[in-house]
């Protein structure tokens, strides 16, 4: 038992974190058509994703909270409920359709569970790209 907290209280303070959600990053999945999947969770609960072929400077400069209105920009956007920073469940929402997900945070990388009626079960995985 005392090597366990020893171990605990060496990785607490060594600063390593286990599944957290980078609040307000911008992560990348590549798509097969050729294009890249970006997501990106604010810790107020907002959650921003886009599908897009532009490189990540361009996408830096739109995909940010002020986005919606602008012409050409297509986003899907939902609150989602944050759980310790770790775990998020959100519904994200474009031209009626609704999908159900469920992103895990694992350091550099996040994991997405998307539930459509449509498209069934899908899982990805998200590389923090900045």
């Amino acid at each position: 038992m005392k090597t366990l907290l020893t171990t605990i209280a060496i990785l607490l303070f060594t600063g390593i974190t286990f599944g957290q959600i980078e609040f307000d990053k911008i992560y990348s999945s590549a798509m097969d058509d050729g294009a890249t999947q970006y997501i990106r969770i604010y810790e107020d609960g907002l959650v921003l994703m886009v599908a897009t072929k532009d490189d990540i400077s361009q996408v830096k400069e739109y995909f940010t909270k002020e986005s919606e209105g602008k012409t050409g920009v297509v986003l899907y956007k939902s609150q989602s409920k944050i759980k310790e920073g770790s775990k998020a469940s959100f519904v994200l929402e474009n031209d009626g359709n609704k999908i159900n997900c469920i992103a895990q945070g694992n350091g550099a990388t996040l994991s997405l569970t998307m539930l459509s009626p449509s498209m069934g079960k899908q899982e990805k995985e998200f590389k923090l790209v900045e």
